[in-house]
């Protein structure tokens, strides 16, 4: 299988993905399985939080916390590899 992109790639799912997805979804499945060969550049990260409130599947809006450091690392990723181009 050929990648479906080059470009930096990040999917996140959350801890808790049974609660709305059932368990072992193709979609979480899959891209588990093949990120780095779809998406070379690409990393896979669970959202995680105190076992008494757990990150459920599309809950950002009460978890941004727990998203906010994974994309903030997502992005600075970026940027470094941009300026690391441009100094080049």
């Amino acid at each position: 299988e050929r990648p479906l992109c080059a470009a930096p790639v990040l999917a996140l799912f959350s801890e808790k993905e049974s609660a709305v997805l059932c368990d072992g979804a193709p979609t979480e499945r899959e891209l588990r399985t093949r990120m780095t060969l779809w998406f070379p550049q690409g990393r896979c990260l669970i959202v995680r939080n105190h076992a008494d409130n757990p990150v459920q599947h599309a809950s950002l809006i009460f978890h941004a916390r727990n998203f906010q450091p994974l994309l903030t690392g997502f992005y600075r990723s970026l940027r470094q590899k941009q300026r690391q181009r441009t100094a080049a």
